[in-house]
């Protein structure tokens, strides 16, 4: 007699006077929350002065050069790219109604995390790479080195009229920043060492040096209105 293994089974179940479990079935529902902690990485690459936080143009040239990088990040990044979606019946993506939210002089700005929440706050990680031979953080006076402050300047929206005088360039408008406003770092961490693609006499009497950085960014979580 050729039994099926499902009577086998149950013959099974009832020598050992237990009832057979019930049927296990499982479902998986995936889904991406915009709120969940974001994570990438910018690389800065510029001349800054080490003595203090350098010119509102020196500024804005280090910001120009993050700008692109943001830009790609909202419109590729899983937790970001919605934000480049115009919905149907929609009046616009939520990127130009960050940017319409953030008018400063003749920009448009869209920080990528903005202060709309408690829970949106940055811990920042910068590996700083220049010719120079010092790579001390802090400066002979014992303050932070002024190219430390101006990265940290860049990050965020300008926030006095003299940080921007000039007009957004082509692919400008809107103007990608990490952050609305630097209140919302809560922890950062700096390495330095050696840029070794330059001669170190690159730095000249006003103590204007090559810099190179790359700057982690955690954020604990992003806006998903």
């Amino acid at each position: 007699m050729v039994h099926s293994w499902r009577a086998i089974l149950g013959q099974f179940w009832r020598a050992l006077k237990l009832r057979p479990p019930a049927p296990f079935s499982c479902h998986v529902k995936i889904t991406f929350a915009y709120n969940a902690p974001v994570q990438f990485r910018l690389l800065l690459e510029g001349h800054v002065s080490s003595r203090q936080r350098g010119s509102s143009t020196e500024r804005h040239k280090l910001r120009q050069f993050l700008h692109p990088q943001l830009k790609k990040l909202c419109h590729e990044h899983p937790s970001l790219k919605s934000w480049s979606v115009v919905p149907p019946g929609g009046v616009g993506s939520k990127i130009e109604r960050i940017a319409n939210e953030h008018k400063f002089g003749a920009y448009r700005f869209v920080p990528v995390i903005r202060k709309k929440a408690a829970e949106n706050i940055v811990s920042l990680d910068f590996l700083i790479l220049r010719p120079t031979a010092g790579r001390g953080v802090f400066d002979g006076r014992g303050d932070l080195d002024g190219r430390i402050k101006s990265i940290i300047d860049v990050l965020r929206k300008p926030s006095q009229p003299d940080e921007v005088k000039s007009s957004p360039a082509e692919g400008e408008d809107p103007f990608f920043v990490v952050l609305e406003d630097d209140s919302q770092i809560y922890e950062f961490s700096v390495s330095t060492d050696t840029l070794w693609r330059r001669d170190p006499d690159v730095a000249n009497a006003n103590g204007i040096n090559e810099l190179f950085a790359v700057i982690n960014v955690k954020a604990k979580s992003v806006d998903s209105d």
